[in-house]
């Protein structure tokens, strides 16, 4: 008889499989973005999320940790990434129960990074993933009214348009608060004297951009909670559609003006 001998036919085999080929094809961006001067465990973890392996992401990052090798600056930026990273994998899990368990660990891991970082130059997208983890909460009580029974769609619609008004509030704040950042940056950096305020101002014009983009798309989907043709829905999707006309007409030539198009 045929035998199996092939590491998937060995007891936890597949498991060990699924993360050796996981490995082997994330090795290609590691030495890309390591090209580009970028640390290899940061590329690492990218290239892991970017093909949507978020729990070995997380598992990663908990080995992380206690490796000493890695550098102090990746791991004091452990709390940001985890809470990033179950931000990003809650968009995909479907039980609602487990999504939820997985905003409060991303809320939670965020709001340690805030408390132990404050002064890291990704404070302020720390701020903008908590305001993403209410838009997620929204959302799943979004998904849930369209399966809901009357009586019930109702109060799962509010409950979605508060948190998306308290995310678009979180947004607005942080533009506002980029736009008299950036403002203090002098026209022109020398690059080699002024590296460091270079790669502060653009951070914080990423920063600012996104923040546009974010508090556009919560209007947008508020509308989602409103009654379709009502005169609410049509103001809010007017609001929308006025936010990202904005946007790409002062950042036309800039990716987020091109994203802002689309809509």
């Amino acid at each position: 008889s045929l035998v199996c001998r092939s590491l998937a036919c060995r007891p936890g085999g597949w498991t060990m499989m699924k993360r050796s080929l996981i490995a082997a094809a994330v090795i290609a961006v590691v030495f890309t973005h390591h090209a580009r001067g970028e640390e290899p465990a940061q590329a690492f973890l990218e290239g892991l999320r970017e093909r949507g392996y978020y729990d070995i992401a997380l598992d990663y990052l908990d080995s992380a940790a206690k490796n000493p090798a890695l550098s102090t600056a990746f791991k004091q930026m452990i709390p940001y990434e985890k809470g990033a990273t179950l931000v990003q994998g809650a968009k995909y899990q479907r039980d609602s129960g487990l999504r939820e368990q997985q905003l409060d660990e991303a809320q939670k891991a965020l709001q340690q990074f805030l408390k132990e970082q404050s002064s890291s130059l990704y404070a302020v997208a720390a701020r903008s993933q908590l305001g993403n983890v209410m838009v997620e909460r929204a959302r799943s009580r979004v998904e849930r009214a369209k399966r809901a029974a009357a009586s019930e769609k109702q109060t799962l619609n509010k409950q979605a348009r508060d948190l998306y008004d308290q995310a678009g509030k979180v947004f607005a704040s942080l533009v506002e608060e980029l736009r008299a950042r950036l403002k203090t940056y002098p026209a022109a950096l020398d690059e080699k004297n002024d590296a460091k305020r270079i790669e502060e101002r653009d951070r914080f014009r990423q920063d600012f951009l996104q923040s546009q983009l974010l508090a556009a798309a919560v209007k947008e989907e508020t509308a989602e909670t409103l009654t379709k043709n009502s005169k609410e829905w049509t103001q809010m999707l007017t609001a929308a559609g006025d936010a990202y006309k904005k946007i790409y007409e002062d950042y036309r030539t800039r990716i987020a003006g091109l994203y802002a198009r689309m809509y």
